[in-house]
């Protein structure tokens, strides 16, 4: 009877086994079909969500191309304004004067050399204000303000170093403030006369 028990009890702790096995293996099936579901359904749903994103974007898109095409029919309704009679399509005329600004101190060859026509020179050397009215006339309106020395501007003590830069500066300041404050330019052509 002994034999007969243990071998009972042997065959239900194999059943129980089997049954638990057999348990966890369909549990285990059913989490992972559970999970795959669960990450088609997440999958399925960022989709859905790039697609709206998408189509969003596409809107978007859409309505930049119209506010472009919208732009450029403006900027070329106002170039044909500008446009020369008989010039090809696209170039345009500039139709106000452009002044040209030369800084030319005690150079008189550089000054002869440099442009046809000077705008403005910033040195108090005679022979060059007579070269500039003998040989341009009325072509070329010449400017001069006071040198830095008799206003007596001088560079902040820690920026002494840096006076000639001070100096160039107030040059440009100087004729940029004439040509667009006081003779109403809008465009202004900046060079310096350099030593031939």
């Amino acid at each position: 009877m002994r034999l007969w028990t243990k071998c009972v009890q042997l065959i239900t702790y194999l059943l129980l086994s089997f049954v638990a096995l057999t348990f966890v293996l369909f549990m285990h099936q059913s989490l992972r079909q559970i999970k795959k579901e669960k990450v088609s359904l997440d999958a399925e749903n960022q989709a859905k969500d790039l697609e709206q994103k998408l189509g969003q974007l596409e809107g978007l898109i859409q309505i930049e191309r119209r506010e472009l095409e919208k732009l450029s029919r403006k900027i070329g309704f106002k170039a044909n304004k500008y446009q020369r009679n008989g010039s090809p399509s696209g170039q345009t005329v500039w139709k106000r004067p452009i002044a040209v600004l030369v800084f030319i101190c005690n150079r008189l060859e550089a000054a002869k050399t440099h442009l046809q026509k000077l705008i403005r020179q910033d040195c108090d050397n005679d022979s060059l204000q007579r070269m500039i009215r003998n040989e341009f006339g009325d072509e070329v309106q010449h400017v001069k303000h006071s040198s830095s020395e008799s206003e007596h501007l001088k560079p902040p003590r820690e920026h002494r170093q840096f006076g000639t830069y001070y100096k160039i500066a107030r040059h440009y300041k100087l004729g940029l403030a004439h040509l667009f404050d006081k003779l109403n330019f809008t465009t202004v052509i900046i060079t310096e006369g350099k030593r031939s």
